[in-house]
């Protein structure tokens, strides 16, 4: 979770919103996508770049956001954050555990209004942090305030437009992503790492693409699992691929005409887990993803919300 609050600035919240006002269940359909922008330190004058993805799969709620840069004055860049999210009437909370930011909740209203607050930040330096604003089916705009342990506070804004599905009138050029790349997989919380390959295939007469991804090592805590066949169709505006997978589950993936990659899976096999979500970009020369596995609360408080990670391949000189 890069930059949110640099130089000791405070950051931004983010939240998706409920589609238009009045009665019945919060639906959040309309704001679904991905959001990126940046975040500013009104205060100490630092920015950085950061991104919002809200996802709906299955009637699951989720955000992920991720922060670039120093936040809270630090050089170190934190890793992404998945909020799942919980639907009450006309509002949808979500919350998580952050390991950077502890106790982590949004609030979005069906109108779009956003409530947040970071309760009980390790940092020694910060005692919380609030968020207030609006989402939009178009933008995110956030206001934060920083309040500091020795007293006083920072103030920051948050503004991310969304992204729109090919870039404001551009096509997703699939021939630009065909062929093999090779490179490894991170688990930043536990250190483990191993090898990754993915090999993505055309076939032009069906319309449909195959994304082989294998994951070499001690993925998910168990062996070396055999490789996962996602497949989908593809058109101007990207391709949606999937499989049954046994070591995800109903894995889902898709590349949009940006490039940008979303997706992941809430039915994973692995008792311990709740879900895993991916989220990066395929520029045709490399993919970069973040990972996030939300782990199920046993009620030890050893035990991490979430696990964070990455998988970086770069395409073979000889495709």
């Amino acid at each position: 979770m890069g930059a949110l609050l640099a130089g000791c600035g405070g950051g931004g919240g983010g939240t998706t919103g409920g589609g238009g006002g009045g009665g019945g269940t919060f639906d959040a359909s309309a704001f679904v996508g991905t959001y990126r922008g940046t975040w500013t330190n009104t205060d100490f004058g630092s920015m950085g770049p950061m991104s919002i993805v809200f996802s709906n799969t299955g009637g699951n709620n989720q955000m992920v956001v991720d922060l670039d840069g120093p936040v809270f004055g630090e050089m170190t860049d934190p890793p992404a954050d998945t909020l799942p999210g919980t639907v009450s009437g006309t509002a949808v909370t979500f919350t998580v555990e952050s390991t950077y930011f502890g106790p982590i909740s949004f609030t979005v209203q069906q109108d779009g209004s956003v409530t947040g607050t970071a309760s009980n930040v390790p940092n020694p330096n910060i005692d919380t942090v609030t968020f207030t604003g609006t989402v939009s089916a178009t933008a995110i705009n956030l206001t934060y305030v920083v309040n500091f342990t020795a007293g006083g506070a920072a103030n920051g804004v948050m503004s991310l437009p969304k992204e729109t599905t090919g870039g404001g009138g551009g096509t997703f050029q699939a021939t630009d992503f065909v062929g093999s790349y090779t490179g490894a997989w991170n688990n930043t919380t536990f250190g483990s790492s191993g090898n990754a390959s993915i090999d993505i295939v055309l076939f032009p007469d069906t319309e449909e693409a195959s994304l082989t991804m294998d994951l070499d090592g001690n993925v998910l805590g168990g062996g070396d699992p055999e490789p996962d066949v996602l497949i989908g169709p593809y058109d101007e505006n990207g391709a949606t691929l999937s499989v049954s997978s046994p070591t995800f589950g109903d894995l889902e993936l898709t590349i949009d005409a940006n490039g940008d990659v979303t997706g992941g899976s809430t039915t994973l096999p692995v008792p311990e887990f709740e879900s895993i979500s991916f989220t990066g970009t395929a520029d045709g020369n490399m993919i970069d993803l973040d990972y996030v596995i939300v782990t199920v609360d046993d009620g030890d408080p050893s035990t991490p919300d979430q696990i964070n990670g990455t998988i970086l391949v770069t395409k073979n000189e000889d495709n």
